[in-house]
């Protein structure tokens, strides 16, 4: 078995209803998840074809799920149809709405993913990277390295306010020296993204730290550690255990940097209507129920699947546009592809 696959094994560890992974005819990774035993059990059960009854096995929404990803038929108006061919069985064919600002992005995001003709892991990455600005000659001369970088994000200014300070990966992180209210209760799985662009990036980012040295329930803040991560749509995410935490820190940010232009980060759900703050939850670590793919990160998870979806759209072409599938199909998944908000129960906490 090759290694990537064998990998998506370890799916099974962080799933306490999984009990078996479902694999592609074609070997590759891409695609595989984890299955409830529930799930499980109604795949096993039509290896014979058969009348279903919705009742079963989470009925209409695991079938719909199945027959969508290819894995199953289903007969819709005298045919057996499967994959963005039986898109019209399940859905009314119109595009989702985008009216909000970051609404509209996401859609571009997808419609692009669609337009450029990758496919897995790299199709996810550029939906993944998404209304990234360019890295110029100038900004890549003015922030070559991390000292540069250091003095840029007033990095020796933060470590007077008593905050721990250290690099990590990609990323600068500041924590609170003291534990702060909450925090024990449980891992911090609620993130609020500002995102001004880089040019106000140092303002927003010790306003955040603001917060984090008070006792506001903020966990931790990152930022970006080069350029490149600079330059992304998410350069600066703090993060929360308490949806209560998450809405007051939004509140007081968006009043604080009000009139800062909005880069906006895709795939997450917009707190004031600019773009400027919004907020995501990223999967639980028990996310069996939505038959996991395994990503620990709510955009990471969302562009997965995407991903996904519009490989497969590609391959089999229908009436249906591939992007539309592919949203369509997400929100299958506890996404409400409107918003961006987490819609499925098992995200039992909500920041709205």
């Amino acid at each position: 078995m090759p290694p990537a696959v064998a990998s998506r094994f370890q799916l099974l560890a962080g799933a306490s209803d999984a009990t078996a992974v479902l694999l592609p005819r074609d070997g590759t990774a891409a695609g595989a998840r984890a299955l409830t035993s529930g799930t499980a059990a109604l795949f096993r059960s039509l290896s014979v074809p058969r009348t279903l009854e919705l009742g079963e096995a989470g009925g209409h929404l695991a079938i719909a799920r199945l027959v969508l990803d290819g894995v199953v038929e289903v007969e819709y108006e005298g045919e057996f149809v499967s994959g963005p061919a039986s898109h019209p069985a399940w859905f009314d064919g119109l595009p989702p709405r985008a009216d909000a600002r970051h609404a509209a992005l996401s859609r571009a995001a997808v419609r692009q993913g669609e337009a450029i003709g990758l496919s897995g892991g790299a199709l996810q990455h550029r939906l993944y990277q998404f209304n990234s600005r360019p890295a110029t000659p100038e900004w890549r001369q003015r922030l070559p390295g991390d000292a540069e970088v250091a003095t840029f994000l007033h990095v020796a200014t933060s470590a007077r306010r008593g905050l721990a300070h250290a690099l990590e990966s990609a990323w600068h992180y500041w924590r609170p020296r003291r534990r702060h209210r909450g925090s024990g209760r449980r891992a911090p799985d609620l993130k609020l993204y500002i995102s001004p662009g880089i040019e106000r990036l140092p303002e927003a980012l010790h306003t955040a730290l603001d917060l984090l040295q008070s006792d506001t329930g903020m966990l931790a803040v990152k930022a970006g550690r080069d350029v490149y991560g600079l330059l992304r749509p998410d350069n600066l995410v703090a993060y929360f255990s308490e949806a209560a935490a998450l809405g007051e820190a939004a509140t007081r940010l968006a009043a604080a940097l009000a009139g800062a232009p909005s880069q906006g980060v895709p795939f997450t759900c917009d707190r004031g209507g600019d773009g400027l703050v919004s907020w995501a939850a990223d999967p639980p670590a028990d996310s069996a129920s939505l038959d996991w793919t395994g990503d620990g990160s709510w955009r990471a998870w969302i562009t997965g699947r995407l991903a996904s979806s519009l490989t497969l759209a590609a391959a089999h072409p229908a009436d249906v546009p591939g992007w539309v599938f592919a949203l369509d199909r997400l929100s299958l998944d506890g996404v409400d592809i409107e918003t961006w908000a987490p819609s499925n129960p098992a995200w039992a906490t909500q920041a709205d």
